[in-house]
Order: C-alpha cells, then structure tokens, then sequence
C-alpha cells in the first residue's frame, strides 16, 4: 500500500510524505504507482524549480519513500499546489483504498 500524509499546520499545508508500493499490478505495470510518482515528481518540479520555494526532499529507495517539507516562510505560496496534490491523493484513496491511503497529520 502507498501511505500518503500531508503534514499541516493550522489551516496550512507543510509538506508531505509518500511511502510504499500499491500492490495493484506488477512493477513496471503498476498504473497506481506510476501516478502517484508522477504527481510526486511534478509537483516537487512546481515547488522547487519553478516557484524557487526551496522545498527540502528527503528520499529513501529501500522503503520506497519521499518526504517534502517547506520552510515556514514559504508556506503560504505553496498552498495552490499542495492543496492540489490533496485533493487528487484523497481522490486516490477513496477510488482504491486497499492500495493507497491518505491522511492529513497536524
């Protein structure tokens, strides 16, 4: 199963963490997995390459982790985007819920 939490703090989102591996084909046909590491990748590009956020990710292979948090002064120009990828993960989770599961962390 894919984990994905979006940390918060008050009515802001702070980053996020995703880990795992969906289980619902195998490697390499794996659509689910192939999304969530698209909407990973894009919007780690969004933050850090073109709105220059300075977001700081942290990955680990062997667990199949990413982890993405902002400094507090970037926060507020994040939102629009991290709001998004909240949206599309809660999305994921309520369409295949033996495979991926969300949840906002304070």
């Amino acid at each position: 199963m894919i984990a994905i939490a979006l940390t918060r703090r008050l009515a802001n989102y702070t980053g996020f963490a995703a880990e795992g591996h969906s289980g619902y084909a195998e490697a390499g046909q794996d659509i689910l997995c192939a999304a969530v590491t698209a909407a990973v990748q894009l919007l780690e590009c969004q933050l850090g390459d073109v709105l220059n956020l300075s977001p700081r990710v942290e990955t680990c292979e062997e667990r199949a982790r990413i982890s993405l948090s902002l400094p507090a002064c970037n926060v507020a120009a994040a939102q629009p985007a991290l709001r998004a990828f909240a949206l599309v993960a809660r999305q994921w989770a309520d369409r295949y819920p033996d495979h991926i599961s969300f949840q906002e962390v304070q």
